[in-house]
């Protein structure tokens, strides 16, 4: 996140399962027990933050709500209507395992991820999106005129969820209050991803990755208890819900300037990315919203890391530590809410860490 984002086209390492199926080629053989990453939306003050964690303790249930009537919701919301009516608040969570190598990648993956944003808190709008994946990929070189080049693809069977969710929920759901089943969507899918990579002098590399090439997803619309009652075995009663997608093209290029024989004390990487250019152009939204670029300074063989990007007009930060079997990263990030100009601006912190063998 403090490079501007999560790389597709150019992604490397645990993050090309969700990626550039041709970065496998970048891997040596490696098994990576577990990758995981954590966000919080949330503003960068101090203040503002403790009232977020406030928050997340009553909806775990570590924090009760004190003697309030339970049904006081418009009480318990007040103290956050500052932070929903700007930043919004949500939170992200992923995590996975998978394996590379011999040109082969298997992996499994989890992911969801809710924001709530609006003007009043009882009133603000979100959605909850949930999914969980599996990975089979391949990469082969190609060999044309000496050029290092390699092209990937991966398949994906999933299952994905949508549930559309109002602050009343959200703050209903912190305390004893009954709150009504939630209608959500649901349900399995399949899908491909394909890529590739050019590397040159070692020092600077062309990437493009096309993701979500599938079909019409269709879904059922019923309430959140009866599609997890019915989790592997289908949703007895719903209503169909049809997605249309539209494939995701990705094209980067990242660039090593410092000379290789000084790699071992300091290291610089530069990545420029294009992300979703075709959702972008044809929604016809800003162009500035499909860029990300990032740098990343990193000394004795990139054991510790600075990084820096930006992500469709927002600037983000962030430190590393690559030591012996793990990878870990903190970003403090800021990123448009959608593609649409004049978005909203939203900050927040991320962690994320991998353990390879």
């Amino acid at each position: 996140m403090a490079l501007g984002g999560v790389f597709e086209a150019m992604s490397e390492g645990y993050r090309c399962f969700l990626g550039n199926p041709a970065a496998y080629s970048v891997n040596s053989e490696a098994l990576t027990i577990p990758f995981a990453s954590l966000q919080l939306y949330s503003p960068l003050a101090q203040n503002d933050f403790f009232q977020v964690l406030d928050l997340v303790q009553r909806f775990l249930g570590v924090r009760p709500a004190g003697t309030m009537d339970p049904l006081d919701l418009p009480t318990l919301a007040e103290p956050y209507a500052s932070l929903i009516s700007g930043n919004g608040l949500g939170a992200g969570l992923s995590f996975g395992f998978g394996w590379i190598g011999e040109g082969l990648a298997f992996g499994l993956s989890a992911e969801a991820d809710g924001y709530l944003q609006g003007v009043e808190p009882l009133l603000a709008t979100g959605r909850i999106d949930v999914q969980v994946a599996a990975v089979v990929g391949f990469v082969v070189p190609i060999p044309i005129a000496g050029l290092d080049l390699s092209f990937g693809g991966n398949v994906r069977p999933f299952w994905r969820l949508a549930m559309p969710y109002t602050g009343a929920d959200l703050f209903g759901l912190t305390m004893t209050a009954t709150t009504p089943d939630p209608l959500a969507s649901a349900g399995f899918g399949l899908a491909a991803d394909l890529g590739l990579r050019l590397e040159l002098f070692d020092d600077l590399a062309f990437g493009l990755s096309v993701r979500d090439i599938t079909t019409d997803q269709l879904y059922k619309s019923a309430s959140l208890d009866a599609i997890l009652g019915g989790f592997g075995t289908g949703i007895a009663a719903g209503v169909d819900v049809v997605y249309h997608v539209l494939p995701e093209l990705n094209v980067g290029l990242s660039l090593r300037p410092i000379p290789q024989f000084l790699w071992t004390w300091l290291e610089l990487l530069v990545v420029v990315e294009a992300q979703d250019v075709l959702g972008v152009l044809t929604a016809g939204q800003s162009a500035l919203a499909m860029l990300h670029a990032g740098v990343e300074l990193g000394v004795l063989n990139n054991t510790l890391t600075a990084q820096f990007g930006f992500s469709g007009g927002a600037w983000s930060f962030g430190l590393g530590l690559d030591f012996l079997a793990l990878e870990g990263n903190l970003a403090f990030f800021a990123e448009p809410v959608n593609s649409l100009p004049g978005s909203l601006i939203r900050t927040g912190f991320s962690l994320d860490f991998a353990i390879r063998f």
